[in-house]
C-alpha cells in the first residue's frame, strides 16, 4: 500500500513539473514579444531590430535605447528624417550595421543624434546626414564596410578601427574631431568637398595603411606611423 501511495505521489509531482515547464515557456514567449506588442511612445528601450525599425518609423517615438545585440539592414535604402530623435547604443551592446539605413537630422544643436556607448560594427555602407555621431565605445569598419557621413560631425571619445578593406570617408562638409584613438589598417579619406579631420590634443592616430587627404587636416595630438597628411 505504501509503495502504491509513493507511486501516486511521484506521478503527481511529474505532472506538476510538466505544467510548470509549459507555463514557463509561455511566459518566456510572452516576454520576447512584449516590445512588439506594447505601444511605442516617447523614449523607448529596444531589444530587437524589428522593434527598432518600428520605433524609428513612429511619429510618437522621440528616441531609442538599444539594449541588446542586433543587426540593422534594409533591402533598399530608406532615409529617416527625425529631427530631435536620439539613438543610443548602450554599453556592452554590439550593433552590426549593414546597408540602406540612413538617419537624417537626428538630434539637435544641443543633443547628439547618435550616441554609441557600446560597439558599432560596419559590414557594409553606413551613411547619415545632418547630425552628430558621438562615439564613446568602439566603431569597427570591417572589410567591405564604409562609414560615409555627409554634412555631419563625428566626435570620437573612444576607438575607431578601420580594418583592411574598410573605409572611413570624411566628405561633404563633414568634420571628424578625434579626442581618443583612430587605428587605420584600411583607407582614411579626407575629401576636398569640405572634409575636415581634427586630431585633438588628446587624440592619437595610428596609421598602418593609407590616408588620402585633399581636404583639411590638423594635428594637435599624436600621429604614429607614416603618411601623415600636410597641415
Amino acid at each position: 500500500m505504501k509503495r502504491f501511495v509513493a507511486i501516486i505521489l511521484m506521478s503527481f509531482i511529474l505532472i506538476l513539473t510538466a505544467c510548470s515547464g509549459t507555463q514557463s515557456s509561455q511566459v518566456s514567449s510572452q516576454v520576447s514579444s512584449l516590445t512588439s506588442s506594447m505601444p511605442l511612445i516617447g523614449n523607448v528601450d529596444v531589444y530587437d531590430a524589428e522593434t527598432l525599425m518600428n520605433a524609428v518609423r513612429s511619429s510618437d517615438v522621440t528616441g531609442v535605447n538599444i539594449k541588446s545585440d542586433m543587426t540593422i539592414g534594409l533591402s533598399s535604402i530608406e532615409e529617416f528624417e527625425k529631427k530631435g530623435f536620439v539613438m543610443v547604443i548602450d554599453a556592452g551592446v554590439t550593433v552590426t550595421m549593414q546597408d540602406n539605413f540612413m538617419p537624417v537630422y537626428f538630434g539637435s544643436d544641443s543633443v547628439n543624434g547618435i550616441i554609441n556607448n557600446g560597439t558599432l560594427v560596419l559590414t557594409k555602407t553606413f551613411e547619415f546626414a545632418m547630425l552628430t555621431l558621438e562615439n564613446n565605445g568602439t566603431i569597427r569598419i570591417m572589410n567591405g564596410g564604409m562609414l560615409a557621413p555627409g554634412y555631419s560631425t563625428i566626435i570620437n571619445n573612444g576607438e575607431v578601427i578601420i580594418d583592411e578593406g574598410g573605409e572611413l570617408r570624411i566628405e561633404r562638409e563633414t568634420t571628424f574631431n578625434n579626442a581618443a584613438t583612430v587605428t587605420n589598417n584600411g583607407l582614411l579619406k579626407i575629401s576636398s568637398d569640405g572634409g575636415i579631420f581634427n586630431n585633438l590634443a588628446t587624440g592619437t592616430i595610428a596609421n598602418n595603411k593609407t590616408i588620402a587627404c585633399v581636404g583639411t587636416y590638423t594635428n594637435a595630438g599624436q600621429f604614429i606611423g607614416e603618411g601623415e597628411p600636410l597641415q
